[in-house]
């Protein structure tokens, strides 16, 4: 037997799919259906739900730029996104240089603390 708070997270994860099916559909539609085009995107985050617009332009063949300072997303990043050129750093004006410290929350209210590159 599942708990509620299972169940729930069940019922999202159904509901997620279908969002995904309808926004990948928009988000090729949008471009008109074109292969091989190029993208940048600044804040990858995780690389294929949360990032999924420019995730369901690689499943058609465009490359791109991702821009992604977290580490444990940039990881996977490498591990998922191979037709795109990853940047680990996050981006900030040209005259902010060195690091910075983010904090990076999460579904169940945990916040983890991260350094990045400028």
């Amino acid at each position: 037997m599942t708990d509620s708070k299972t169940g729930v997270w069940q019922i999202l994860n159904e509901v997620d799919k279908e969002v995904l099916k309808q926004e990948k559909e928009l988000v090729r539609a949008y471009f008109d259906h074109k292969k091989n085009g190029f993208f940048v995107e600044v804040g990858a985050n995780e690389p294929a739900s949360v990032s999924s617009q420019t995730f369901h332009l690689e499943e058609i063949g465009w490359s791109g730029i991702l821009v992604e300072p977290n580490p444990g997303f940039a990881e996977e990043i490498k591990r998922k996104r191979l037709n795109s050129k990853l940047y680990s750093v996050a981006c900030s004006s040209p005259d902010k240089v060195g690091s910075a410290e983010l904090n990076i929350p999460f579904i169940n209210g945990e916040v983890a603390s991260e350094k990045a590159a400028l």
